[in-house]
């Protein structure tokens, strides 16, 4: 029973053992899945609306924790080792067994040799004036209650499982308070990180507006005689390159999100699927304008 609790929990322990930032962040990670690492699936809890979403840090914690597949199949792994432990608890507590009935039996007491001047006999025991009869054939109702209780006095072998299974429900435990942990981290630094790539994007588009005004202000100059055609064009250049900063931010920031395919099959024979298949898609698409948006962007 130890070898098999210990053997149940490897396949999760060598899941748990890779963090995240192993695969998010290692080159052709865009092409980890769930399959190779749970941290990187969730179980959906609630249907796509859509829209976005404005998280507070606690918000988005909140979410991954709830959601991730890891955790999930830790919880459920966590359930089982609990499961198989209470199994070993039962092999060495006692077993107790109640059995109960109850009926109506009738009996020949000729069968059982009982003659008829005996049983006249007992009829006399009766009191005086009772004047007793004794039928050869008695009914009688009959209720039996048995109680059973069995104990092995001792077991070495089960006293090593229930040892060994304690000890694999703390591991499981700690192992669960790690992946717990750890989608804690890395759902903070992706927030974030998000959160770092979004004000570098609103500082970019605050330079470029005060570009800009300088580059309105030199024009406004020029215009009055007061600085060289120079001053105009340096203004012109610096809000040029302030716009490729802020390309570059919108472009970091986009690149943080994850990238959709939306695939359509459709079978070769236009009489059967392909007008459905092109419906299906026109639904889907305006029922989630994010998506058609990525579509059009790829297009």
């Amino acid at each position: 029973m130890a070898a098999a609790l210990v053997a149940g929990s490897a396949a999760m322990a060598a899941a748990q053992a890779a963090p995240v930032h192993s695969l998010v962040n290692a080159p052709g990670s865009e092409l980890a899945t769930s399959g190779q690492n749970p941290y990187l699936g969730s179980v959906q809890a609630r249907s796509n609306s859509g829209q976005m979403m404005r998280l507070t840090l606690d918000e988005a914690i909140g979410l991954g924790v709830e959601n991730n597949l890891a955790l999930k199949l830790a919880e459920a792994h966590r359930k089982t080792i609990k499961a198989e432990r209470l199994q070993v608890v039962n092999f060495l507590t006692p077993n107790l067994s109640l059995h109960a009935e109850t009926g109506v039996h009738e009996y020949n007491l000729a069968a059982q040799g009982f003659h008829s001047s005996a049983l006249a006999h007992f009829a006399t025991l009766g009191p005086p004036g009772s004047h007793l009869s004794i039928s050869p054939i008695t009914r009688a109702d009959v209720t039996n209650a048995q109680f059973n209780l069995s104990q092995e006095l001792f077991s070495w072998a089960g006293w090593d499982a229930l040892y060994a299974a304690h000890d694999e429900v703390k591991a499981v435990e700690a192992q669960t308070a790690s992946s717990a942990g750890t989608v804690i981290v890395e759902v903070g630094n992706l927030y974030l990180e998000a959160l770092a790539a979004g004000t570098r994007v609103d500082m970019a588009k605050s330079l470029l507006r005060s570009d800009k005004t300088a580059l309105d202000q030199a024009k406004d100059k020029h215009a009055a005689g007061t600085v060289a055609h120079i001053a105009v064009l340096r203004a012109q250049v610096a809000w040029q390159q302030q716009q490729q900063a802020v390309l570059a931010a919108e472009a970091e920031l986009m690149a943080g999100r994850p990238e959709h395919l939306i695939l359509r099959v459709d079978r070769t024979d236009p009489s059967k699927n392909v007008g459905r298949g092109i419906r299906a898609s026109e639904i889907y698409l305006a029922a989630h304008p994010m998506a058609r948006e990525e579509s059009d962007r790829h297009e």
